[in-house]
């Protein structure tokens, strides 16, 4: 199906996206001419994160992801031709298609797609932290940057959802003797993930956290749901430490504990023990 919607939409869109003086017209020529970096590039704020996206930046935003070696985010790409189905738009059947090709008329893919194609893909703000002289992480969409001691390494995570909304990225660094001189490095990102519904105006708020040892970063088990929120839009802060935070026992363990209704304590493997 694939295959002829690009088709079709060649023949009515291209033309005028090649030749016309329009912002989309860049993006639609580099995915033509193969760029997909590029094309990914200039059409991205033009498809995602703002309420009136360009439809046909939207399309070929998603044809260009999905033309992208190794990539497979599926439901993006079928938010993005869920974006281009509008009245207005001169590939609204093609994109229909698409959109149900990826996440079927009805059920949970369907529901993941629309929310997608109303609310956007959430990702991760990009953020570095120092941990120590010459211990640098910086934290993308893909993953994780490390630099330690002249090394550098790169681990690969993928972050997003359909209408996630990520709170700031927090470091928590914590001394596990007496002395101070053993410290630890955990980075921690919460989401709110709205509810699989289209029209149900709940959120949960999900915990990620990982540990930095070295060049290495390690996810730690027991990730998952710390709060609720009903609302339209969840909030955009909150004292985090009130809901999740890491605890250090007084045998030097730590764990990651979440306070509330969800409550829970999760161990943190102590270094020996990986």
């Amino acid at each position: 199906m694939r295959l002829p919607a690009l088709l079709a939409a060649c023949i009515f869109v291209i033309p005028t996206y090649t030749t016309a003086q329009t912002p989309a017209a860049d993006g639609v020529q580099a995915f033509l001419r193969g760029d997909i970096q590029a094309a990914i590039r200039i059409l991205t704020p033009l498809a995602e994160g703002q309420p009136d996206a360009d439809p046909v930046a939207a399309f070929f935003l998603a044809l260009a992801y999905q033309s992208s070696p190794g990539w497979s985010g599926s439901m993006r790409a079928c938010g993005l031709f869920r974006s281009a189905d509008t009245a207005s738009s001169p590939v609204a059947l093609q994109a229909r298609a698409l959109a149900e090709a990826l996440g079927g008329a009805a059920g949970l893919g369907f529901e993941q797609c629309m929310l997608a194609g109303r609310r956007g893909w959430g990702q991760p703000a990009w953020t570095a932290f120092t941990l120590a002289a010459r211990h640098r992480v910086r934290i993308d969409a893909d993953g994780f940057d490390v630099e330690y001691e002249g090394a550098a390494k790169r681990t690969k995570e993928s972050w997003g959802g359909p209408g996630w909304k990520f709170l700031p990225t927090r470091l928590t660094e914590l001394a596990t003797t007496t002395t101070g001189q053993e410290r630890r490095y955990f980075i921690e990102l919460f989401v709110w993930a709205p509810h699989s519904k289209v029209d149900v105006p709940e959120w949960a708020l999900l915990w990620f956290a990982y540990e930095v040892a070295g060049p290495d970063v390690i996810r730690l088990d027991g990730n998952g749901l710390v709060a609720r929120f009903a609302g339209s839009m969840p909030p955009s802060s909150l004292p985090i430490d009130d809901y999740a935070r890491f605890v250090i026992r007084d045998d030097a363990s730590i764990e990651r504990v979440v306070i509330g209704p969800e409550a829970r304590q999760i161990p943190v493997p102590g270094r020996s023990s990986r």
